[in-house]
């Protein structure tokens, strides 16, 4: 498995992600891809390299000093991932969820599957994704966004396993290497 973060300048939000994801992910086999676009800040490289000290090998940094294109820096991290499995995390992403990765996975593993998404939430409890339907506010839209985090949803959607559209950018996909494309809207 390969986690690929995008980033510049992102110190809090990579020291919080990185914490969180080490901190509190129960699945063992991963590793961390940075894709760095141009950081400026000189704190970044210590904040780099103390979690190469922690994950040794399992944390590696692309450097990318590109003109931002979020669908290029992700297809460029992601011909340098190493996992069958590429999970691309916002690196303002916080781990809550001690399965979160090994849920993922298992789904991933399935042959009927493409992509998994994760239901991400607000800091403030509410829902930030939790799938993407056609049609809804123009071409797609993220349902029940702003909604409590304990509401069930229509016919309990919000908390069973189900079937969407399309997933939000924290995703996870078994990729066969060089299939993989991002298209930028």
């Amino acid at each position: 498995m390969s986690v690929i973060i995008p980033t510049k300048d992102g110190y809090d939000n990579i020291e919080r992600c990185m914490d969180s994801l080490i901190g509190k992910t129960q699945y063992p086999n991963y590793e961390v891809l940075i894709a760095d676009n141009g950081s400026r800040n000189p704190a970044m490289k210590k904040l780099y390299a103390r979690y190469k000290e922690r994950l040794g090998d399992r944390f590696r940094v692309l450097e990318l000093d590109i003109p931002f294109n979020f669908s290029r820096i992700n297809n460029l991290a992601a011909r340098e991932a190493r996992g069958e499995y590429l999970l691309f995390l916002n690196d303002d992403t916080q781990v809550i969820s001690p399965l979160w990765m090994t849920r993922m996975v298992s789904f991933a593993q399935l042959q009927r599957v493409g992509v998994v998404g994760a239901k991400l939430y607000y800091p403030v409890n509410t829902i930030q994704h939790a799938g993407i339907v056609l049609g809804l506010g123009g071409v797609a839209g993220h349902i029940m966004v702003g909604t409590p985090r304990t509401h069930l949803g229509y016919f309990g959607r919000l908390v069973e396993n189900v079937n969407y559209y399309a997933v939000p950018r924290v995703n996870l996909s078994r990729i066969r290497r060089g299939a993989l494309s991002f298209i930028k809207l």
